[in-house]
């Protein structure tokens, strides 16, 4: 039982954390109608950005929002520079936004390679270090945050999409 129980928390966060990266996926396909695959590497280096402030002795809130503002600015600036000025192009197709992206990913997981290795980082907070049994599954308070916050960012997500002016125009 407490094999399958860990199992389903498991499943329950990184499904959450999925569900958010296909939010982002979603949206920027609704916007531009390119299939933004460098998303992850909007996400990577707000994880590594964060990684790094952290490291700096920034605070973890103001680390955050600096992380995420780093992830839209590189989402934007592709957009930008990349999906939109193909865009203006006769010869332009779904291909050619697919290949671009493919190429944005793998530009930017070798700048984050070579910049930090391929060694795992890990930020040390103490929510990840309090640790709670659940029936013999074991979760951390970092992870027993996530899945709510998540699912409580997705339905938001979800319902400003639905009932906002700009998500309705969407």
């Amino acid at each position: 039982m407490s094999t399958s129980l860990q199992l389903l928390i498991n499943i329950l966060i990184q499904t959450t954390l999925l569900g958010l990266v296909a939010a982002g996926f979603s949206i920027f396909y609704a916007v531009s109608r390119v299939q933004h695959l460098a998303i992850g590497a909007s996400v990577s280096v707000a994880g590594y950005l964060f990684f790094t402030l952290i490291g700096t002795g920034l605070n973890l809130p103001l680390a955050g929002l600096l992380a995420i503002a780093a992830a839209v600015a590189v989402g934007l600036l592709c957009n930008a520079f990349i999906y939109e000025r193909l865009q203006r192009r006769r010869w332009f197709s779904s291909l050619v936004a697919l290949v671009s992206s493919v190429m944005l990913l793998l530009i930017f997981q070798s700048i984050l390679l070579i910049s930090f290795g391929s060694q795992p980082k890990t930020i040390p907070l103490p929510a990840a270090e309090r640790v709670f049994n659940l029936g013999g599954a074991s979760i951390t308070l970092l992870q027993a945050i996530t899945i709510p916050l998540g699912l409580a960012l997705l339905a938001g997500f979800a319902l400003y999409l639905k009932y906002s002016k700009l998500g309705v125009a969407i």
